[in-house]
């Protein structure tokens, strides 16, 4: 087993290490191309390369940005050019947007980004199962997830009380125990399947799964949506409101009976093995 990164100061280089496999420095996929004679004899391709963070890395116009995106694709599809590859290929579960045209509108740079990935999975191999999860949480995790822990752990009010929505997650491990599962079972088809932990969560809850796992009382309070939207609008995070506010469910049922799979780890241990990361870290 050989992982792949991009750059010795990557974090996840340090416990790569600990697990003792290969590591491979491959610098930028969307600029340069792996070597193909060296990884022709690979038997699976567990692709993880993204950049989800785009936005605050880069400051060219929307265009570039895509292109940067889907270089990384066909960077990997020219590298491993193996026929009898088998590909497990992690997407995003909001890809669905933009194959309904009603929703094609809340897909921001990232989804299309990750649709095109996945087409250009689909055109250049054989053997490939293309997994979309929503938001994954877990140690390390960064961004919204990460400031939402942060503000809770500081002992901020937040007016989220009055929010009703439903939204699914997937804890990493339960990532990790799926992708064991389809290597172990070698059911490696041409199949694109939707992946979560099987709790759904409301913000309060989650916000409340957090206080708890931090040790923290909850802070939550209500206000009136029209007062949060106004607010939200007027520090110019309305893209935020929608992910904090908005519905997102993800149905799992056909990669479980599938693969006679379940998630290892229910959302509340998930969450407090993260606030256990958090405090630690």
């Amino acid at each position: 087993m050989v992982a792949l990164v991009r750059s010795k100061n990557s974090l996840n280089v340090n416990n790569l290490k600990k697990l003792k496999i290969g590591i491979k420095y491959i610098g930028n996929l969307s600029k340069e191309i792996i070597p193909s004679k060296e990884y022709h004899k690979a038997k699976y391709l567990i692709h993880l390369a993204a950049s989800a963070h785009v936005k605050e890395k880069m400051k060219e116009d929307k265009k570039k940005k895509l292109e940067y995106l889907i270089n990384i694709e066909k960077n990997l599809a020219k590298s491993f050019s193996n026929p009898h590859l088998k590909v497990i290929h992690l997407s995003s579960a909001k890809t669905v947007f933009l194959e309904d045209k009603y929703k094609r509108k809340e897909a921001n740079l990232y989804v299309k980004a990750k649709l095109k990935s996945e087409n250009i999975i689909k055109k250049n191999f054989k053997n490939y199962i293309i997994l979309r999860p929503p938001l994954i949480y877990g140690p390390r995790v960064k961004a919204n997830f990460l400031n939402l822990m942060k503000a809770i752990d500081a002992g901020l009010p937040l007016p989220f009380g009055s929010i009703n929505n439903q939204r699914s997650y997937l804890y990493v491990e339960n990532l990790i125990d799926a992708i064991d599962v389809i290597l172990k079972k070698n059911k490696i088809k041409r199949k694109t399947y939707l992946i979560s932990d099987n709790e759904i969560m409301s913000t309060p809850q989650l916000c409340l799964e957090i206080s708890k796992g931090l040790f923290k009382k909850s802070r939550i309070f209500h206000i009136r949506n029209s007062l949060l939207k106004f607010f939200f609008k007027l520090i110019g995070k309305n893209d935020l409101l929608d992910k904090i506010s908005g519905n997102f469910i993800i149905k799992n049922d056909e990669f479980c009976k599938d693969f006679s799979w379940k998630p290892n780890f229910n959302a509340s241990k998930g969450i407090e093995k993260t606030c256990f990361w958090f405090k630690r870290k």
